[in-house]
């Protein structure tokens, strides 16, 4: 006997269809279009990441530093981790409008090598 479609939607389509125009109304929300208000479109987009980068890296500095201080037989299992999370926000801190800073200076420029 061959399957015959059924003459209306079920129940279960219909909940799936409202369930994805919900979601699709949330996606898009009730903005203007200007983006998120605390958004600085002055500073670029890199150094708006470089900037959020360096706070988690600078955060997770001072977990390390309160697990170590909190666990002490824990503190030389840390300290290869928490040396490479120092290396990069040295790595990444930004200095002052254009520059970018290394624990020893400005990073070289890619022409210098």
């Amino acid at each position: 006997m061959p399957w015959t479609p059924p003459s209306r939607p079920s129940r279960r389509s219909l909940l799936a269809g409202a369930a994805g125009a919900a979601g699709a109304a949330l996606l898009t929300g009730c903005s203007d279009g200007s983006g998120p208000p605390d958004a600085d479109t002055a500073v670029p987009l890199e150094r708006r990441m470089r900037g959020t980068a360096v706070r988690d890296s600078e955060r997770l500095l001072e977990r390390y530093d309160a697990t170590a201080a909190a666990h002490p037989a824990l503190a030389a299992r840390l300290a290869p981790l928490r040396s490479a999370v120092a290396a990069h926000v040295g790595a990444l801190a930004v200095a002052g409008p254009a520059a970018s800073r290394t624990p020893n200076g400005p990073l070289p420029s890619a022409s210098s090598s």
